[in-house]
Order: C-alpha cells, then sequence, then structure tokens
C-alpha cells in the first residue's frame, strides 16, 4: 500500500540493513497506538472499566498481534480507520469544524493503508447525517479532509498511469 510503503521505506536505512526491525517495530507501534486510542475513547464513553477492556481486546487480539510485526498494510488501516470513528464520535458529542475534518482525513490515511477502507465512507456519511440531514456544511468538511489526504495519490497515479486508482504498490 502506498502509505505502508511510505513509512516503511525509510526505516531499513535508519535502523539495519535487512530492514526487519524497521518492519517489525512499524506494526507494533501502530498496534499500541490503536490500544492506546480505544483506552482513551473507552474512558470518555464509560470510565477505566470501558476504558482496559476495549483496549485489552484490542491488544490481546491473536489476528492483530500475528499481523502487526509482519509489515502488512492492516495495523496502520485499523488505527486510522479507528481514528476516523472517533473522529465522527466526537463530532457528535462535541460539533467542531476542525474535528470533522480531521476524521475525514484520517479515513483518507485509512484508505491510503488499505484501498477498501473507502468502502466505509458511504456509512460514515450516513451516520454524519442520520439525525440531521441539513449537517451539509460539515459533510463537505468531512469530504474536504477525506480528498486533501487522498487527492495527490490520486493525481500522481493519473500522472504515471492515467488511471487514479491504478496503484502502483499491488
Amino acid at each position: 500500500s502506498a502509505l505502508t510503503t511510505t513509512l516503511v521505506a525509510p526505516g531499513p536505512v535508519v535502523i539495519e540493513p535487512g530492514g526487519t526491525t524497521a518492519v517489525v517495530a512499524y506494526g507494533i507501534a501502530f498496534h499500541a497506538l490503536t490500544s492506546g486510542l480505544l483506552f482513551a475513547w473507552g474512558r470518555q464513553v464509560g470510565g477505566l472499566p470501558v476504558a482496559c477492556a476495549s483496549s485489552l481486546l484490542v491488544t490481546a487480539n491473536a489476528a492483530m498481534l500475528e499481523t502487526s510485526p509482519s509489515g502488512l498494510a492492516e495495523p496502520p488501516e485499523i488505527f486510522f480507520f479507528t481514528l476516523a470513528l472517533y473522529g465522527l464520535w466526537r463530532f457528535r458529542s462535541q460539533p467542531g469544524h476542525a474535528g470533522i475534518a480531521a476524521a475525514g482525513a484520517a479515513l483518507g490515511l485509512a484508505a491510503l493503508s488499505r484501498t477498501n477502507a473507502l468502502f466505509a465512507a458511504p456509512v460514515l456519511l450516513g451516520c454524519l447525517l442520520i439525525r440531521n440531514p441539513e449537517r451539509w456544511r460539515q459533510t463537505r468538511l468531512w469530504l474536504g479532509g477525506l480528498t486533501l489526504v487522498l487527492a495527490p495519490w490520486l493525481l500522481r497515479n493519473v500522472a504515471l498511469t492515467g488511471d487514479p486508482f491504478f496503484s502502483l504498490h499491488s
């Protein structure tokens, strides 16, 4: 994926010639970030018991632990997707323009990790508009954050291949 390659590529030069340490550190770092984000979110929702339970579910998840050190794109996708969901939740509880744009940008980063994250965009838009269909301004801000992150990559693909959705990192 585009983001995975960008984040891991400098690691082997800095850390070791083989690059294994960089790949392992990258995966474990995103796993830890996801666990920390869920802890913080859980604490806001239901206090310390909810925070500990939600963080433990991610930390002890065998599938995530298996993919974390492998250099796959799932750990950053899960983190950025969780961050996008958290941003939408925060917006629903405390509306603000920067928060909603950041939630869109987080989904864009998840999509740069794995393209299938974009399939969630219509669902997330529905969640944004479900209670108040008059939120078109916030919807534009959310789409703006998403577009701001994705546009450089899509334009690069058009310039190199003629197709915005053709990935050179597949």
